[in-house]
Order: structure tokens, then sequence, then C-alpha cells
């Protein structure tokens, strides 16, 4: 019967850490996972900046294109109002 009773304390012990040991890796599973959702976030955030990036680099290259074509047109218009100012005051 001691033998039984001393099995039985030093078993309930043994479950207990058992038990605890399973909540630790759980926790740590639950914990590992967190991590990978947290990283796969980020990294589709970080995807998402650098496409919107790269397009507004590319907008950015289509207005100053169009910008420095704006500026040829203005400086036409600008000698063309030149020359006609020259015969009208002749």
């Amino acid at each position: 019967m001691a033998t039984g009773f001393a099995g039985w304390i030093f078993g309930g012990k043994q479950a207990a850490k058992n038990t605890n040991d399973r909540s630790e890796i759980e926790n740590l599973k639950l914990i590992t996972q967190e991590w990978r959702e947290a990283a796969q976030s980020w990294k589709d955030m970080a995807d998402e900046y650098q496409k919107k990036h790269i397009d507004n680099s590319r907008k950015l290259m289509s207005m100053e294109e169009e910008i420095q074509t704006l500026k040829r047109q203005v400086a036409r218009q600008t000698k063309r109002i030149a020359e006609l100012e020259k015969h009208e005051k002749r």
C-alpha cells in the first residue's frame, strides 16, 4: 500500500511535469506560428510598398519626360511670339 501511495505521489508529479512540458511545447508552437504570420504580413507589406515604389518611379520618369517636352514647346512658342512681335513693330 505504501508503495502504491508513493507511486501515486511521484507518478502524479511526473504526469504534471509532462503536462507542463506539453503546455510549454504548445505555447512555443503558438508563438512560432504568430511570428511566422507576422513575418509573412511584413513581407507582404514590403512587397506592396516595393510595387508602389516601382510604379511611382515609372510615373516620375514619364512626368519628367513630359515636362521636358512641354519646356521645348514653351521655348518654341516663346520664340514664335518674339518673332511675331518683331514683325509687328516693323
